[in-house]
């Protein structure tokens, strides 16, 4: 069976739904709990929740950010707890078109697994299609067995970027918002 990679229709994902980790990544800057208080109020069968603060983000020292990467051997760990090993097909949504949902994507391909991809749409695409949602928690799965292999991203540190920055042949673009952009 093949797997998906970057994005997955919201009838594909239906009709393979039982062959799938699904992560409800749903999250807002502005009201931290607001994404567990929508999963708690419906989400896709099967999904699991997973929070932006804590499941995807490190700790913060005051100068990483609002949510620098994790910890790989705790992010390990907590992905292995959602029952994601090595051969599990992951799809991960959100409430905001994939902004969210995109940092589980990256996350995963930073650990080496491929197999992972954004619901198209978001949850709305699932809403639009006439397909349930539904309150009830899944079972504890099995933990996963999900090893820590070569990055699939390229990464940059930021001494690299400062050094490309020097060279007239690259263009660095930051895409973040506005107020993000401007350390708000």
């Amino acid at each position: 069976m093949s797997h998906w990679t970057t994005v997955v229709s919201a009838e594909d994902l239906r009709a393979r739904l039982a062959d799938c980790v699904v992560v409800d990544c749903r999250h807002d800057l502005l009201d931290p709990a607001a994404g567990r208080r929508s999963y708690d109020e419906g989400h896709i069968p099967t999904a699991r929740f997973l929070d932006t603060d804590t499941g995807m983000s490190g700790l913060k020292s005051g100068t990483n950010g609002r949510h620098p990467f994790p910890d790989r051997k705790a992010l390990l760990q907590t992905l292995r707890q959602l029952g994601i090993s090595d051969d599990t097909q992951v799809v991960a949504y959100d409430a905001q078109g994939g902004q969210i949902a995109g940092r589980l994507w990256c996350l995963l391909r930073w650990l080496g697994h491929d197999a992972v991809a954004l619901l198209d749409g978001d949850i709305r695409a699932w809403e639009a299609a006439g397909f349930e949602l539904t309150r009830d928690v899944p079972p504890a799965p099995t933990p996963g067995i999900l090893t820590d292999r070569p990055s699939l991203l390229q990464t940059l540190a930021v001494d690299q970027v400062q050094q490309r920055m020097k060279a007239d042949d690259i263009l660095i673009i930051d895409a973040r918002a506005p107020d993000r952009f401007n350390g708000l």
